[in-house]
């Protein structure tokens, strides 16, 4: 989550039970934030044990799918629960219909439905990061409009799994409800999906664990929460990685793109020098799509500079507008490859 938070201090292994605030102590962010988290993990993990993975209730049982046109399909209203998450699910704005595979409201420009083909239908859920700059609904309009607390949200997807050579259709439902977790939960979400160790930069003639370069940045006085991101997926060698000293929460919307020209909301946080990250809602709805990186060589007001010219990438539908949103990194140089059991400096 790309929020300007100090640090995440929630951890289950502690089983801690609440959060309690001591008179005359500095109040920060983390405190409330774990509360939340303690509550959250608590309540879901309580529903998990008392209707199993996934469930829905009778008198509401939601995510129907059903009659299928035109390669599409409807999917049900109502509420459905899984390992805990609340999924809700309501008709379209008329109250009259039931939504579609291709008008889900967090699922844009799903993949092509072909009506001669047979496809495993799933729903995939995960938890979204919103700022006010997906959602500008949040910002506190009493005082100007500032941004102040940030919120999550439940994103469900109904997604598709065409059935081919490597996905034999199974003999009988039975038969994919014991294969579920071993065939296709841990293909979606493998068990080992990358470790990373991290540490400062040492001075070149020092060989003392303790000492850190002073162009490592890691001694000075503000609060910095690192966030290192894949950028680009792939194998050791083919991979690449972005980062940033404030957990990637400084962005802003994009007013207006001609060439290298990049008219911004808000150009607090940027500098000449840095790389940013251009992108939309939909990439990030899509599977976690990366953005575009640019150079930004000149920071005039609420205009920036480009190091090169920028156009909509091909993958983009013409129905979106892109980009509208910029997003500072940290690096001095483009994404950074990633190389097995070795780092490089940023």
């Amino acid at each position: 989550m790309k929020g300007d938070f100090s640090r995440d201090t929630f951890d289950p292994l502690k089983h801690f039970s609440r959060v309690l605030e001591q008179q005359g102590r500095v109040r920060v962010d983390a405190d409330s934030n774990e509360q939340t988290a303690i509550l959250l993990h608590y309540l879901r993990t309580l529903v998990t044990d008392l209707i199993g993975p996934y469930a829905g209730p009778e008198d509401s049982y939601g995510f129907k799918i059903g009659q299928t046109n035109n390669g599409d399909f409807t999917i049900g209203e109502g509420r459905y629960y899984i390992n805990g998450i609340l999924c809700e699910n309501e008709k379209l704005d008329n109250g009259k219909e039931d939504i579609t595979y291709k008008t889900q409201q967090d699922y844009p420009n799903p993949p092509h439905l072909d009506p001669g083909e047979t496809y495993l239908v799933y729903l995939d859920v995960w938890e979204r990061h919103i700022t006010a700059l997906e959602d500008d609904y949040i910002r506190e309009t009493a005082l100007g409009g500032p941004d102040t607390g940030t919120r999550t949200k439940i994103i469900w997807q109904v997604k598709i799994e065409q059935w081919g050579k490597t996905n034999p259709i199974p003999e009988s439902c039975k038969k994919m409800h014991f294969e579920w977790e071993d065939e296709w939960v841990t293909r979606w979400q493998p068990a080992n999906r990358g470790l990373l160790k991290a540490r400062v930069k040492r001075p070149e003639e020092s060989s003392g664990p303790c000492l850190t370069a002073p162009d490592a940045k890691y001694r000075g006085q503000e609060n910095q929460l690192y966030r290192i991101e894949i950028h680009q997926g792939g194998k050791v060698g083919e991979a690449t990685f972005i980062w940033s000293r404030d957990n990637g929460s400084v962005a802003s919307r994009v007013l207006k793109l001609s060439g290298t020209e990049l008219n911004v909301e808000k150009p607090l946080g940027f500098e000449p020098g840095i790389w940013v990250e251009l992108s939309n809602d939909e990439q990030e709805l899509r599977g976690g799509k990366p953005g575009v990186l640019r150079k930004l060589i000149k920071v005039e007001g609420d205009r920036f500079t480009l190091e090169s010219p920028l156009s909509t990438p091909s993958d983009i539908p013409n129905n979106e507008d892109w980009p509208t949103k910029v997003r500072r990194w940290d690096q001095r140089g483009d994404a950074i490859l990633v190389r097995e059991g070795k780092g490089e400096d940023g």
